[in-house]
């Protein structure tokens, strides 16, 4: 559950930044924790399926 909405919003936050529509407009701070927020979410993502991994292993 956890898992999938961490890669729910990695996804979401990954389309907002290639978006050009979203990247040309927005003020470069909303960019920047946009990105900020991908580098967290795929963060979580990552320590999640590790600790699905070590459960199962």
């Amino acid at each position: 559950k956890e898992l999938a909405n961490a890669q729910k919003m990695a996804t979401s936050t990954a389309a907002r930044l290639a978006n050009p529509g979203f990247v040309n407009n927005a003020p470069e701070n909303v960019i920047a924790g946009a990105r900020q927020q991908l580098a967290e979410w795929q963060a979580k993502q990552t320590q999640i399926e590790e600790r699905l991994a070590a459960l199962e292993g």
